[in-house]
């Protein structure tokens, strides 16, 4: 994975997911956070007491790296925490949602969110997978996105390339129709200026003898 890229949708898929679950009344009060894949945090959604959160949500996370190799969570797993007494958010329980990629099951990151226990009810497992996947879809829909701007940026960048060329050996086809010195040169400098209209050439010639 490129991690600069994939730090940026992950952002992105973010902005996008918390605007659209905001309705959903069991979220009332939540703090939303996304984490990179080596558990570096990048954005929240939710200010009001997200230290504790953070604190608690980082060392989760940590633990939950370095066990990875001693056991393998399932992809449908939701890692429910209750945070202790000894933070200012002890109302609050903190779950953390493992994201991974579609085809080679890599980590892509973490979502955290933290209700007030309140709002833990029975199905609330269930409503935190389905907004897993739905930041999830929001994740390769951006994805998607930037990947179709690469593509055409790089199209782009080939017609160009290839537009060069073609007035490239446009110009060493009209030279080699010239035999008169001064007309070559009035040849390149023209030449040059429309390939390169930014650039200011100035010719020096010495004469043998």
């Amino acid at each position: 994975f490129d991690t600069d890229h994939i730090e940026r949708i992950l952002k992105d898929a973010f902005e996008e997911w918390r605007i659209q679950i905001r309705t959903i009344s069991s979220f009332n009060e939540a703090i939303f956070s996304i984490w990179s894949g080596s558990g570096t945090y990048l954005a929240v959604q939710g200010e009001e007491g997200f230290s504790s959160v953070k604190k608690a949500a980082q060392q989760k996370i940590q633990q939950i790296l370095s066990d990875r190799g001693k056991h393998i969570e399932s992809m449908e797993a939701v890692i429910e925490y209750s945070l202790s007494e000894e933070t200012s958010a002890e109302d609050y329980s903190l779950f953390i949602l493992p994201l991974y990629s579609r085809s080679e099951q890599k980590q892509l990151g973490f979502l955290c969110i933290a209700v007030t226990k309140k709002r833990v009810s029975e199905g609330f497992a269930d409503l935190l997978i389905s907004s897993k996947y739905h930041y999830l879809s929001c994740f390769y829909r951006r994805f998607e996105h930037l990947f179709l701007a690469d593509m055409l940026h790089i199209q782009k960048l080939s017609d160009n390339e290839n537009r060069r060329r073609s007035i490239l050996l446009q110009i060493v086809q009209r030279m080699q129709e010239k035999m008169d010195v001064s007309a070559v040169l009035e040849e390149v400098f023209d030449s040059v200026a429309f390939l390169f209209p930014a650039v200011n050439l100035t010719l020096y010639m010495s004469q043998d003898g």
